[in-house]
């Protein structure tokens, strides 16, 4: 039984053990408003001190919350700004690193997200009755092609390794090319994780 109108502070004093997430991009997702980070399309207009300085004062205010864990910065490249901050590695690269620098610095640690990237060439789900499950309706599923854009691909999975962070979270879109599952659930993309980026740090699953 949850008592739901409970603070992460009152949570915390119970179970002080307790891990407290919280989904504060700072651009189209935001949780916490008073809390709320400089988005992507902001941070464009900031200067590098600027933008650090933004993002640590909302970590400050995330840790006076007993927020504990943000599920941030997302790293997937793409030209849409309200959550990515661009679409090539130059262009993210800077921005997620000075984010996540930043909430580290006031103890809140960070998630990258969504493992491996690639949204180009995706269509929504329809049923993954190929496999068995059920595809919630108005689910961020889709499906994804690969096709002719292999070079693309790898050098969206190689921004991962390169922004600092204390975890990834891998996304559930299915990409033909690696099989029917999704990407959560598909061992060939945790291959791509553990083995071709020989990341062993903690991964955790987007919801499915």
């Amino acid at each position: 039984y949850f008592e739901t109108n409970k603070t992460a502070c009152s949570w915390k004093k119970l179970h002080p053990d307790m891990t407290i997430f919280v989904d504060q991009e700072g651009g189209s997702v935001v949780r916490i408003p008073d809390a709320a980070p400089p988005s992507p399309r902001d941070s464009k207009k900031l200067t590098e001190s600027a933008f650090y300085n933004g993002v640590k004062k909302s970590a400050k205010k995330l840790k006076d919350l007993c927020i504990d864990v943000n599920l941030a910065p997302m790293v997937e490249m793409s030209n849409g700004d309200s959550r990515s901050y661009g679409a090539t590695a130059q262009n993210i690269v800077p921005r997620a690193t000075l984010f996540s620098r930043a909430m580290q610095s006031e103890g809140i640690r960070t998630v990258l997200k969504h493992f491996p990237g690639w949204h180009d060439d995706c269509i929504p789900l329809k049923d993954l009755n190929s496999i068995k499950l059920k595809v919630k309706i108005g689910s961020e599923a889709t499906k994804c092609r690969i096709g002719n854009n292999l070079a693309q691909f790898n050098k969206s999975i190689s921004v991962f390794k390169e922004v600092p962070a204390d975890a990834w979270m891998i996304g559930n879109n299915i990409y033909e090319e690696l099989g029917p599952y999704p990407s959560t659930m598909n061992p060939e993309v945790i291959a791509l994780v553990r083995n071709n980026l020989g990341y062993k740090g903690l991964v955790i699953s987007d919801a499915l």
